[in-house]
């Protein structure tokens, strides 16, 4: 069984069209994980993430 351990997020990084985006969250120590945001403007909501989330979520604990 694997610990984990706590870890910071370091980037979080989106990837957009109008159908679709992709969140790609990536730690310190190298882990990522991946989601999808709202596939309704999936443009805008990318920009959300950027100007509302990322500045709280940015050095947090990711776990």
């Amino acid at each position: 069984m694997r610990i984990l351990e706590s870890s910071v997020i370091h980037s979080i990084e989106t990837f957009s069209n109008r159908f679709i985006g992709l969140l790609r969250v990536r730690t310190e120590d190298g882990s990522e994980g991946w989601g999808q945001v709202s596939p309704y403007n999936a443009d805008i909501t990318s920009l959300v993430v950027h100007r509302q989330i990322a500045p709280y979520a940015l050095g947090s604990d990711a776990l």
